[in-house]
């Protein structure tokens, strides 16, 4: 499977269309907290990268542990326009989940 990286602050995008109810404090921790379940689960996996992101020059460095703590603890990604350089995409486990429907 070739990856297909999202930005960490599209997360937040999408909950600002999604739940624009929330306070922007809700709607951070609830992103915050889904990108690192998600990765608990081996579902995602993270990147730094400069823009406009990975690309399959190998342009970017996998993170893990307190790397992706720090990241997703960084204001930058939660700016308009964001500042950070964080990266996601699903793993193989993470597609074969969604589509048995997990």
């Amino acid at each position: 499977m070739e990856a297909d990286w999202a930005g960490v602050w599209e997360v937040l995008w999408a909950l600002s269309t999604a739940r624009p109810k929330l306070s922007v404090g809700e709607r951070e921790r609830l992103a915050t907290n889904a990108l690192r379940h998600l990765h608990e689960l081996g579902y995602i996996t993270f990147v730094r990268a400069p823009w406009p992101g990975p690309t399959d020059r190998g342009e970017h460095k996998a993170l893990s542990g307190e790397d992706i703590d720090l990241a997703l603890d960084d204001q930058g990604w939660r700016q308009d326009p964001p500042t950070a350089d964080v990266w996601f995409s699903v793993t193989d486990e993470g597609e074969a989940a969604f589509l048995a429907g997990i």
